[in-house]
């Protein structure tokens, strides 16, 4: 599902108001986890975004429902003034 890097998609609505270069760092997670080879991905990738404002930075939940997974990750706002 997740071996052609030239062929990725998203629905509309992530198109139209996630940031690229939010989105870039979700494929790199994706990326990431199917490196490893623990856990078969599903096709449904979900991400959810937390933000701290104080700090800059969102907590990211990567996960899937089957097989289940979760992941937490930080993704600092360095450059970028996002805030969800």
């Amino acid at each position: 599902m997740f071996d052609n890097k030239e062929k990725r998609y998203v629905t509309k609505g992530v198109n139209e108001q996630v940031p690229k270069e939010i989105q870039l760092y979700c494929w790199n997670l994706i990326d990431k986890k199917r490196s490893e080879a623990e856990t078969e991905l599903d096709h449904l990738q979900i991400f959810e975004f937390n933000p701290d404002n104080q700090r800059q930075a969102s907590e990211v939940i990567h996960r899937q429902e089957e097989p289940f997974f979760i992941d937490y990750h930080t993704y600092l706002y360095l450059f970028f003034d996002y805030i969800f």
